[in-house]
């Protein structure tokens, strides 16, 4: 299951209607995939994750994780054959929040 740690408080977004919070996946390879996501609390005591596009955003190189993220994102590229054109990632299921 992938885990979300929550970075601020949930509240109504209002160009949704649905509660949410910023979070971030935990663990390197779920990070690189994932990065930064909305968190969506469902009301009913489960939470999932709303993330728009992946866009191969380059990013200056400040760690070894901006390193390797950049790696993956020309890894990306070559394997999709677009030259890095972006996708909607869609999700489903629960996450395991870590709660602020």
């Amino acid at each position: 299951m992938l885990v979300i740690k929550q970075l601020d408080n949930f509240a109504l977004n209002p160009r949704t209607g649905n509660i949410d919070a910023l979070g971030k996946a935990v663990g390197a390879p779920n990070y690189w995939v994932h990065g930064q996501v909305t968190l969506r609390d469902r009301g009913d005591g489960t939470f999932g994750i709303y993330q728009g596009n992946y866009d191969f955003e380059w990013h200056d190189v400040n760690s070894f994780r901006d390193f390797a993220r950049n790696i993956g994102n020309v890894g990306g590229i070559i394997a999709h054959f677009d030259g890095g054109k972006s996708y909607a990632i869609r999700s489903s299921g629960n996450a395991n929040v870590i709660r602020k």
